[in-house]
């Protein structure tokens, strides 16, 4: 697997974690299902790693210009705000943004 391939997967593999872990459960349900909510959190952390490392090699995001992966770094920051997190926020990407950039990953790595 080379380099690109390995990164991509990994950020599709986290991406997927994070929806999993929500699931169907409502915003309060989420916060307050405790491993749910750490994993969610860790896969974020692992989100921005891999993004930050994607961005540094010129060639993935030539080769991948439909995908944002400055926005994707971003959803950390938009969470995690100096010593609290914002809940809503992290459900709303999970909910929301998230399956959208996990169809488009998961169609980079078919090819």
């Amino acid at each position: 697997m080379s380099l690109e391939e390995e990164l991509i997967f990994g950020l599709y593999r986290y991406i997927n974690k994070a929806s999993r872990y929500v699931g169907n459960k409502s915003v309060d349900e989420f916060i307050h299902d405790e491993m749910a909510f750490d994993a969610t959190c860790f896969a974020f952390n692992m989100i921005k790693y891999i993004s930050e490392e994607i961005q540094k090699n010129k060639y993935i995001i030539t080769n991948n210009p439909s995908i944002n992966f400055e926005k994707i770094s971003n959803f950390y920051t938009r969470v995690f705000i100096h010593d609290s997190i914002n809940y809503m926020e992290m459900y709303e990407i999970v909910v929301k943004e998230l399956p959208v950039l996990q169809m488009e990953l998961y169609g980079k790595l078919r090819k």
